[in-house]
């Protein structure tokens, strides 16, 4: 009853968001997206929920105050809301020489709208929410944030930058700082999950290093301007890989939901011999972690590919060696968390199958992790034409 309503809410609250044009209705649709998950967060009413609920609260009030502020400096400095009459009346505006975005106050403004999105999209340095809440949360709803929250934030943040902010010199000064936020996320996310027993509290800071490869992409933006193969990569690849970890994530959160609901444990020992208890749910889990380790054939594979392809051709290629670096650091407890799956000895020799709707989810968000690493041009298409809408791009 009220979990699926409050979920509506929240999606209703996202599909504005990826939508609006203008600064006020992006505002009112990010709140409609926010508010419900804060009472999902802790609808059974559990210590660890009620947490996980004041926590993201506090936090997501925060930052929604912050992003309040560069909006409102916004207007105070071109005189509308519109995203596109903002990149028209900046190009007319006067600025000041050797100062990023010509001008000291839009400086200001692009920093606090990237630091209010920045918690949705659960990038370093605001992204000390994310593992307390996706541990205390129930994990359908860590899932949701996981996926949804992220994917939205990710695409109304691009929107913004290219469509107010997307004249070249302008783009130069924003790439640089959306490159800075993927190095520290990425190495940030990977290195304080290797410590991690917490299955979920593990997938919480690998989603804060996906961020920083997802804004990778974000970052590459003269790849729009250099004729190579990765011509035009940047936002595309970026939106690739934000489809391609949606079908990844969902893989592996059903699976862990699947065998959680089973074990009442969600902690990464609980995963031992899983593979001899319950092969198909164990298959399935493995499948989904190789690619977010990023493995061939699978989706993450190709993402990584071409958000690090994308770089380079953007002259980031000390942003794509920090990306491969990070996939090394990740591959110790990605790997640690299958060698316990396939080859440790199980807690308990009981079998199992889960229950079917959620293996069924599962099977299916496998399905096309592996068909869109095979065949990853129809995605690329999509993003491509999901893209056409932007302005700037």
């Amino acid at each position: 009853g009220e979990f699926v309503s409050l979920l509506l809410l929240s999606v209703t609250g996202m599909m504005l968001l990826v939508s609006a044009t203008e600064l006020i209705t992006i505002y009112v649709a990010l709140e409609l997206s926010a508010l419900p998950i804060v009472a999902l967060a802790a609808i059974h009413r559990t210590k660890q929920g009620i947490e996980a609920g004041t926590k993201f609260f506090v936090l997501s009030a925060i930052s929604s105050a912050i992003l309040l502020y560069g909006f409102a400096y916004i207007y105070g400095y071109v005189g509308s809301t519109n995203l596109e009459m903002i990149m028209e009346r900046l190009a007319v505006i006067p600025t000041e020489a050797g100062v990023p975005f010509g001008s000291y106050a839009v400086l200001l403004a692009v920093i606090l709208v990237v630091a209010g999105f920045g918690f949705k999209m659960a990038v370093v340095p605001w992204q000390m929410w994310v593992p307390d809440v996706y541990q205390g949360a129930p994990t359908p709803v860590a899932a949701f944030l996981s996926v949804a929250s992220k994917a939205s934030a990710f695409a109304v943040i691009m929107r913004i930058m290219y469509s107010a902010f997307g004249d070249p010199s302008m783009m130069q000064d924003w790439s640089g700082l959306f490159a800075i936020l993927a190095a520290i996320s990425m190495t940030v996310g990977n290195v304080l999950a290797l410590a991690q027993s917490n299955m979920k509290r593990l997938l919480g800071y690998s989603t804060i290093a996906q961020a920083g490869y997802i804004l990778v992409g974000v970052a590459s933006v003269p790849a729009n301007q250099v004729g190579s193969a990765f011509s035009g990569a940047g936002p595309q690849g970026a939106m690739y890989y934000l489809a391609g970890y949606a079908f990844t994530n969902l893989a592996v959160f059903f699976a862990v939901i699947a065998i959680t609901m089973r074990t009442g444990d969600d902690s990464i020992d609980g995963l031992k011999g899983m593979l001899k208890r319950s092969p198909l749910l164990a298959s399935l889990l493995v499948f989904g972690i190789l690619s977010l380790l990023g493995m061939p054939p699978t989706v993450g594979f190709m993402a990584k590919v071409v958000v690090f392809g994308s770089a380079l051709n953007a002259n980031l290629a000390w942003l794509a060696v920090i990306g491969v670096v990070n996939t090394v650091i990740a591959a110790y407890y990605y790997l640690r968390v299958i060698r316990m799956i396939v080859f440790d000895d199980p807690v308990e020799t009981s079998t199992f199958s889960g229950d079917k709707p959620i293996l069924v989810a599962a099977g299916v968000a496998a399905i096309g992790t592996g068909i869109f690493g095979l065949a990853p041009f129809l995605l690329l298409e999509f993003a491509e034409s999901a893209l056409t809408i932007v302005p700037g791009l």
